[in-house]
């Protein structure tokens, strides 16, 4: 077996090639062949925000098993939601010289220096399913998600059986982050050109729903019946306690919608609890982002044109189409 190609995904041959054909010379590119055959399976330093979570549980089966099918020894870390226990860990991926440090970041801006530290020790930083400006980046488009995230929120509020004005509050993530501020830029281009819709109030869960849940019995407190129309939850199933809440205590003047399609979020949108969610599926950007990854080396710059990671609808209407994590 060439190990080249088993660490880096394409072969000695190939890499001659290129190199010959990007401009440099055949002893050059000789040499840079050479420096880059290492034997043995590509290494991966990965730190993710949280192992603990729902959506994290499926994710890291997924990476997990699709470092094995691709002859990768994927280093995955919690995080712990700590930025500088994550940033530590990359500085220890540093140490250990892994071939590429890839980071679901628990604060895309705090990971920065740290990212930057990666670089300058020549080990590449590629962000996942969370971007962190200036570095690759695999995962869902925040942007596109929010979009469809407001078009949920319409299509809830036109089929709530009230008429507007409609008054509508948000369950946030992390303040800050990339995610948190494409996903508002997302929702915001949708919603801003309806005069008949006003955001009251935005609460930030930090992704937690037992935050969620005290936010929405603040909220519910707050307006009193008809004075709030929408509850939507930026993910992590922020939303799906407090909608629980709502049933329990009457409120079903307030429609709730949210994002990833947990066991507990399909109970609710079963029971009439919960609209719909825009489904983020965690086993698909784990496959989706280690899958990338392999096709990125040895350089890991080009992020290929492959890693999508669909963002589908779920209501009640279609929702035994999809598998709850």
């Amino acid at each position: 077996m060439d190990c080249f190609k088993s660490g880096f995904g394409v072969s000695r041959r190939e890499f001659l090639v290129r190199s010959i054909a990007a401009g440099l010379s055949l002893p050059t590119a000789m040499i840079a062949a050479k420096a880059y055959a290492k034997p043995g399976p590509l290494t991966v330093g990965f730190s993710l925000w949280d192992l603990s979570i729902p959506f994290s549980v499926p994710m890291a089966t997924a990476l997990r098993e699709t470092a094995a099918a691709n002859n990768i020894n994927l280093k995955l870390v919690d995080a712990k939601f700590d930025a500088a226990l994550q940033a530590q860990q990359v500085s220890e991926f540093i140490v250990q010289k892994v071939d590429v440090v890839c980071v679901g970041p628990a604060d895309a801006r705090a990971i920065v220096p740290a990212a930057r530290q990666a670089t300058a020790a020549g080990i590449p930083f590629v962000a996942i399913n969370g971007k962190v400006e200036g570095f690759p980046y695999i995962g869902v488009d925040d942007k596109d998600f929010g979009v469809k995230m407001g078009q949920l929120i319409l299509e809830a509020l036109e089929k709530s059986g009230t008429s507007g004005p409609y008054k509508i509050a948000f369950l946030r993530g992390l303040p800050g982050g990339a995610p948190d501020r494409l996903r508002h830029e997302g929702i915001m281009s949708v919603i801003s050109s309806r005069p008949d819709i006003e955001v009251v109030a935005q609460v930030v869960t930090e992704w937690s729903p037992d935050k969620g849940l005290s936010g929405t019995q603040d909220l519910l407190q707050k307006f009193g019946p008809g004075q709030l129309h929408l509850v939507h939850g930026w993910g992590g199933m922020v939303e799906v306690p407090g909608a629980r809440y709502a049933h329990k205590t009457g409120r079903s003047d307030v429609v709730f919608t949210g994002a990833e399609l947990t066991v507990q979020t399909a109970e609710a949108i079963r029971n009439g609890w919960e609209y719909g969610v825009v489904v983020q599926d965690p086993t698909t950007v784990g496959r989706v982002a280690l899958s990338a990854i392999a096709k990125m080396a040895p350089d890991f710059k080009k992020v290929p044109a492959d890693a999508v990671i669909p963002l589908p609808t779920c209501t009640k209407s279609n929702l035994e189409q999809f598998k709850p994590f």
